[in-house]
C-alpha cells in the first residue's frame, strides 16, 4: 500500500513546471505503485523520476558510459519561483551498475522552498553543473544544473520529490502537478503524468512543456 501522507488530499497550489525541455518520458510518477515505485517511502510519496527514451530505451549501445544515456548532460529548469535553502554540488557521478547502497541519496542536488511549508528536491545533477547558492531566488524556468548520476542513481535521470520539511529522508510527501504541458494524449493545463516499466521498457507517458501563447494571462517561464 502506498504510504497515506496527511497531504495527499491537499495538494500543493504553486504551478510548477516541467524541469527539462523537450520531449522526455516519465521513468516513475503517479499516485500508485504500478507507476510510481516511491509511492512507500513518506518523504517521497509523490515523487518523479525523469528521463528521455527511445523506442522505450534511455540510452543507445551497451548502455555502460554516462553519454550512452539520452538525457544525461541536459538542462535543468527550475520547476518554479522559490527560495533556495540547500545546494550540494562535487559528488561523483556514480559509474553505470556500480554499487549504490551507503551513497548520499540524491547527490548533487538543489532544494527550493517553493510555498510555506513546502520544499521542493532536485536530484542527481552533474558534478560541477550546479548553478545556484543556499540564499539565492530564482524564478519559474531558471537554469539549475544538469542531468547526471550522482548519489543513489540506477541511471541518469533527474529526481523531483516536495515534501514538507526541509530534511532529506524527513516530513511527508506532497502532491504536485505540472502545469500547461503536451503529453501523448495532447494539452494538459494540469496534471500528474504517469510513469512505468515493462520488462526493460519504460511505459510512462511522454511530455514536453508546452509553449506559452502571447495572448495568455500566465506569465512566460524565464529561463
Amino acid at each position: 500500500e502506498a504510504y497515506p501522507s496527511s497531504h495527499d488530499r491537499c495538494p500543493s497550489r504553486v504551478a510548477f513546471r516541467l524541469p527539462l525541455e523537450g520531449p522526455f518520458t516519465v521513468a516513475w510518477g503517479g499516485s500508485t505503485s504500478a507507476v510510481n515505485y516511491h509511492v512507500f517511502l513518506p518523504d517521497q510519496r509523490w515523487a518523479y523520476d525523469l528521463l528521455v527514451t527511445q523506442d522505450g530505451r534511455s540510452f543507445a549501445g551497451d548502455g555502460t558510459d554516462f553519454e550512452d544515456y539520452f538525457v544525461y548532460g541536459q538542462s535543468v529548469f527550475s520547476p518554479a519561483s522559490g527560495l533556495v535553502f540547500a545546494a550540494h554540488d562535487g559528488a561523483p557521478d556514480v559509474p553505470i551498475g556500480s554499487p549504490r547502497w551507503g551513497l548520499s541519496g540524491l547527490g548533487n542536488f538543489v532544494g527550493l522552498e517553493v510555498s510555506s511549508g513546502e520544499f521542493l528536491f532536485i536530484g542527481h545533477l552533474q558534478p560541477g553543473s550546479v548553478s545556484v547558492n543556499v540564499g539565492d531566488r530564482v524564478t519559474r524556468g531558471k537554469f539549475l544544473g544538469r542531468v547526471g548520476n550522482s548519489g543513489n542513481s540506477s541511471e541518469p535521470h533527474v529526481h523531483l520529490h516536495l515534501q514538507d520539511s526541509k530534511r532529506f529522508y524527513f516530513g511527508e510527501g506532497i502532491p504536485f502537478y505540472f502545469h500547461e504541458y503536451e503529453s501523448d494524449s495532447g494539452f494538459v493545463a494540469s496534471g500528474m503524468p504517469k510513469g512505468g516499466k515493462r520488462g526493460e521498457l519504460y511505459v510512462g507517458q511522454r511530455v514536453e512543456q508546452a509553449v506559452p501563447s502571447p495572448f495568455s494571462s500566465v506569465v512566460g517561464d524565464s529561463e
